[in-house]
């Protein structure tokens, strides 16, 4: 595939990244990143690679106490990581990346980037993604190489002191980068969609911006249902009267172990508590739901109807099925 990449383009795209940079007042980890050998994902090189803007659908897993998060970026250029295909292993404890889980969001979102596995990218603070070069074809990997070989510099670019010429610097790397994106693009937009490049791991991973959630998925996590679906403060509410509770235990036998019957007495006296603060966490979780969700807000109470939802919404969960499909595609 031979695509066209103007002057004007190449200067669109530098101009775009120059205003962000801007932005992070050189707080960010972009100099890390540079020398790191990773490429930046912007709204123009996604329509570069992408062949123009496109609109999907998509999953996100995530947790109670990134609602608010989440609703910060609706509508915005900050983009997050989602999927198409989870195994189901993943899939049926619905626990998110650095996240306690519990929630699945099905929403849509301009594509920035695709891949056919987890490529593990990374987001700097102003939510622009970054990824590695190693995910890209090894001729354009190579030319990215020959552009740290030609000036050392960038190879510890996060050393330089003079933010002027660390500008200039990162400025060039990312030109550079973009017209060899430009020189490589049939090559790129090929590698991510052979059966050669398909790792069935635990998911892929899809890179949207502008989103709108449109339904969600709700279960109880795993483990403590505290941490992670009733909001924090309520965790530490319980903390304080859990901890109150065994003092008084322990006061009553400092000397001596509590006696049976009192242990089993606490233990039913936990979990009543600990239902209480679930009935909160519910009623707090439908709430922040219905602030940032416009179509449903289901409830799973089996891990087969959670297949069945990513199903019935064009999701995968079986990987022969999802390898088919990206290689027809």
């Amino acid at each position: 595939m031979n695509i066209k990449l103007t002057e004007n383009q190449i200067n669109k795209v530098i101009n775009e990244i120059e205003q962000e940079l801007n932005e992070l007042a050189w707080e960010g980890d972009i100099d890390k990143f540079v020398s790191m050998r990773l490429v930046p994902l912007t709204n123009e090189t996604s329509r570069i690679i992408n062949d123009g803007k496109k609109r999907i659908r998509v999953f996100h897993m995530s947790d109670i106490n990134n609602i608010d998060n989440l609703k910060s970026i609706i509508g915005t250029r900050k983009s997050i990581s989602s999927a198409t295909y989870f195994n189901e292993f993943i899939l049926k404890y619905m626990s998110g990346i650095r996240t306690e889980g519990g929630l699945l969001y099905y929403l849509e979102g301009d594509l920035q980037y695709e891949g056919s596995r987890d490529i593990m990218s990374r987001p700097d603070k102003v939510g622009r993604r970054w990824v590695s070069i190693e995910d890209f074809p090894d001729n354009f990997a190579n030319d990215v190489d020959k552009i740290f070989n030609n000036d050392d510099r960038l190879n510890e670019l996060y050393n330089i002191k003079d933010d002027k010429l660390k500008y200039s610097l990162i400025n060039k790397y990312i030109r550079n980068v973009y017209e060899l994106m430009h020189k490589h693009i049939g090559e790129i937009r090929k590698h991510f969609r052979t059966e050669k490049t398909f790792d069935t791991g635990q998911w892929n991973e899809i890179l949207v911006n502008n989103i709108k959630i449109i339904d969600v998925l709700w279960k109880l996590p795993y483990g403590n249902i505290l941490e992670g679906f009733v909001p924090e403060e309520y965790v530490i509410e319980f903390r304080k009267l859990y901890n109150k509770k065994i003092a008084e235990i322990s006061a009553q036998y400092p000397n001596e172990v509590a006696p049976r019957g009192v242990v089993e007495k606490f233990y039913k006296w936990e979990e009543k508590e600990k239902l209480k603060f679930v009935e909160i966490g519910t009623d707090v979780l439908l709430k922040k739901l219905r602030s940032v969700v416009s179509g449903s807000i289901d409830y799973a109470k089996k891990e087969s109807e959670i297949f069945e939802w990513v199903k019935s919404r064009g999701g995968y969960t079986d990987s022969d099925e999802y390898r088919k499909m990206m290689i027809k595609y």
